[in-house]
């Protein structure tokens, strides 16, 4: 496979449908919608997409979204 896993789904256009679809079956969920109620939707799913996107492959100053690096335990 030539590429990254994000190049091969088709990059930001294709992963942003795919997280649509998902959140689209959760909030017709009547057992898991309830948790999402006052949730700005159209953000959470621009975060989640540059997520999942990141941890796929995105090319690296593909999007102004970046990612702080993941520190345990968290300092006080």
């Amino acid at each position: 496979m030539k590429g990254s896993i994000f190049e091969w789904y088709g990059g930001f256009g294709k992963m942003s449908r795919i997280v649509i679809s998902f959140y689209d079956k959760v909030l017709n969920s009547t057992t898991v919608s309830p948790f999402f109620t006052g949730t700005d939707m159209k953000r959470l799913i621009d975060q989640q997409t540059k997520f999942i996107a990141s941890l796929i492959g995105r090319p690296a100053g593909h999007s102004p979204w970046t990612a702080k690096p993941f520190v345990w335990p968290p300092s006080r």
